[in-house]
């Protein structure tokens, strides 16, 4: 296996992000905590992971993170307008989405 690029967070506008899990599927309260938190300190200790798709990018990890950061946005718009997150390009995409996979079992 080729070493893939390294990993870097990049600043995303979160109004560019999807996600195919509902905001729903979380606690709102939670959320509402997680988005004011994130607000407070620039994002997230655990930063979400995003494909790019065309002009916009699809959550691949973090969707909890993905619908706090929407609910900051909210909150504030200037302060939660981008947030800090993992952009796979295409030539370490198979190897993170490998990575993810093994972890979310472990």
């Amino acid at each position: 296996m080729q070493p893939a690029k390294k990993l870097m967070l990049s600043i995303v506008p979160v109004k560019r992000i999807t996600s195919d899990m509902p905001a729903c599927n979380f606690d709102p309260n939670e959320l509402e905590i997680a988005g004011e938190l994130s607000l407070a300190i620039g994002g997230f200790c655990s930063p979400p992971v995003l494909p790019r798709d065309g002009d916009n990018y699809k959550v691949v990890s973090g969707h909890f993170q993905f619908h706090a950061a929407v609910l900051a946005r909210k909150l504030n718009p200037r302060a939660g307008e981008n947030i800090p997150a993992i952009v796979l390009e295409a030539e370490n995409q198979s190897v993170i989405l490998a990575q993810i996979k093994i972890l979310k079992v472990a």
